[in-house]
């Protein structure tokens, strides 16, 4: 650049000389011109830079073209990385406009991610057998900075997915889109389920003995007191009344007991619900009532007033069986106490719902304390323990979103907390209307069908309805009970035993319901029932169901109730 800035100054004066041209000194260039050799230097120059720009140009685009590739080369790693590791990879704008995703959002989902004319929240959300709770994680991440997990059932009961969100940062911190991953937990929660339910037989078989002692001085009071009344047959109404009633009244201890041992063993899927949980813990109660050892004394003490929690009842009762049952080893054979209580508290701010369960048993070191939510961790006997109560009751909790902590010390005994979190709203239950006794006889004629193989319990269930004031005919198996609809009176209401031959419960239903849709079929059984698994085999749930074994104000209350909005049939 030098070169033509010296090459373009003109000096005043002169003349511009070559070698063969002269100019005269007045023309209208009036200075002297440029040298031939002064031209060839600038000419060179120039081409020079030329050179030197062509060959930046050319090894930047070389760069761009490195880059370019070196960037299209580790997409596809991404994307393949992506696809290997099972989980679908959806990214979201912080409009909540879709990016970009993975083709394993759309196999996992069972719908095609991105739908069209359909907002990407909403396409979601009807995949979820939840969808409120998808929509209100959804909103509420929106462009924060939060990271959130969840899972939630598929719509259609098809498994479970966990959902796992988290913002995507630029350099500065700053939210620029959202990553939202979709993981298959189906055969995670399957395992977690039978686990459990391992777990469950596990504590009754540990409950076992308790058990067998009490029913068995349930059957001999009950068999003593007939056998009473029939040696004194000369007794007094009075007496022979007393008898009954005492008789009455150890029938109904031992249908409590077989009640809460079916309750607790059935398997059921997770339901959570709004509740107060000391209805839960009466329920411990009872069952642990019939299996302690005379020596260890039971004690409750409950707060009033307790806050409901939400919660899955089945596995509350697990956990704080397992605990109460690891009380009870502790004491071993001296005489204990094992006290349970209820109370709303708060913990750094959060409020719960706590339940402690105090032992006053032989206590643990710290060093045991520190294991005893560990898997296969035990320090009972080979054969005595699995070492996993206390490795899902943690789990348990945990998903619950609560605490469970354990505070103990040698020969001082050991106290366990569970903690609930305290329901953000109460539930709406609606609660069923049961009819006062002197209503329970009607006026009307219906027509019952009945059927149960059991001739004893037939008997029983035909002779309360008949005293009522229904028509029953009453048989042995479900062929039989479809054949009186075609060849009998009209009728108003079937009330089936769920295990009868030839034809059970669950098929009988299916075929009353596909000829008479509304009619009402009430299920009975002493069998632990669960009504998803009935759902699922039949496709409907029936009006009603009756856990035997039922008294007579029991049965007659819900056959009025399924009736009450059938007219009857002449």
């Amino acid at each position: 650049m030098a070169i033509i800035a010296q090459a373009l100054a003109v000096p005043t004066g002169g003349v511009l000389q070559s070698d063969n041209v002269s100019l005269p000194t007045n023309a209208p260039f009036s200075g002297p011109w440029f040298s031939f050799a002064e031209l060839s230097s600038v000419g060179l120059s120039i081409l020079g830079l030329v050179l030197i720009f062509s060959i930046w140009l050319i090894t930047l685009r070389m760069q761009v073209r490195r880059k370019t590739k070196s960037l299209m080369r580790m997409s596809a790693m991404l994307n393949s990385s992506y696809e290997a590791i099972g989980e679908g990879i959806l990214i979201v704008g912080n409009d909540g406009e879709f990016l970009n995703c993975t083709r394993r959002v759309s196999e996992i989902l069972d719908r095609q991610v991105p739908e069209e004319k359909i907002p990407l929240r909403e396409s979601l959300a009807k995949c979820m057998g939840d969808r409120l709770a998808f929509q209100e994680l959804w909103n509420g991440v929106g462009a924060t900075s939060r990271t959130e997990t969840q899972e939630f059932p598929l719509r259609g009961g098809r498994g479970y997915v966990s959902v796992y969100t988290s913002p995507v940062l630029d350099d500065q911190g700053v939210a620029i889109a959202r990553l939202w991953a979709f993981d298959d937990i189906t055969k995670r929660k399957e395992l977690e389920a039978s686990l459990l339910q391992s777990q469950k037989m596990e504590a009754i078989g540990r409950l076992a003995g308790g058990v067998a002692h009490d029913f068995n001085n349930i059957l001999m009071e009950i068999s003593g007191n007939l056998e009473l009344i029939q040696l004194t047959p000369e007794q007094s109404v009075s007496s022979v009344r007393e008898l009954l009633e005492k008789t009455e009244q150890a029938s109904d201890r031992a249908a409590r007991l077989i009640k809460n041992l079916l309750g607790f063993s059935r398997r059921s899927a997770v339901e959570l619900r709004f509740a107060s949980v000391l209805p839960v813990v009466e329920r411990l109660v009872q069952l642990l009532q019939y299996t302690l050892e005379p020596s260890i004394q039971l004690e409750e003490t409950h707060a009033p007033d307790l806050w409901f929690v939400e919660f899955d009842e089945a596995q509350l009762q697990q956990v704080l069986l397992n605990i109460c049952l690891n009380a009870r080893d502790a004491i071993l054979d001296k005489q204990g106490t094992i006290t349970i209580a209820t109370e709303n508290t708060t913990l750094e701010g959060q409020e719960y719902v706590s339940i402690s369960i105090t032992d006053s048993g032989e206590g643990m070191s710290e060093e045991v304390r520190n294991k005893i939510f560990e898997p296969f961790f035990t320090t009972k006997a080979q054969g005595m323990g699995t070492g996993l109560g206390l490795a899902l009751s943690y789990g348990i909790i945990q998903q619950h979103r609560g605490q469970i902590e354990c505070t103990s010390s040698p020969q001082r005994g050991t106290t366990f907390r569970v903690m609930l979190p305290r329901a953000t709203e109460a539930a709406k239950n609606k609660q069923q209307q049961v009819p006062q006794t002197d209503a329970l006889r009607v006026d009307r004629d219906f027509h019952i069908l009945l059927g149960d193989d059991s001739d004893a319990v037939r008997h029983y269930c035909a002779a309360i309805l008949r005293s009522a004031g229904y028509r029953v005919t009453d048989f042995s198996n479900g062929a039989q009970v479809l054949q009186a609809f075609d060849s009998g009176p009209k009728v108003d209401l079937a009330l089936i035993e769920l295990t009868m031959p030839v034809m059970s419960g669950r098929e009988t239903f299916c075929a009353i319901r596909s000829e008479y849709p509304n009619l009402p079929i009430i299920i009975y059984s002493g069998y632990a029932f669960d009504i998803n698994d009935f759902i699922a085999a039949t496709g409907e749930a029936p009006s009603a169901f009756i856990q035997k074994p039922f008294r007579r104000k029991q049965l007659l209350s819900v056959v009025q109730g399924a009736l009450q909005s059938v007219e009857p049939l002449d």
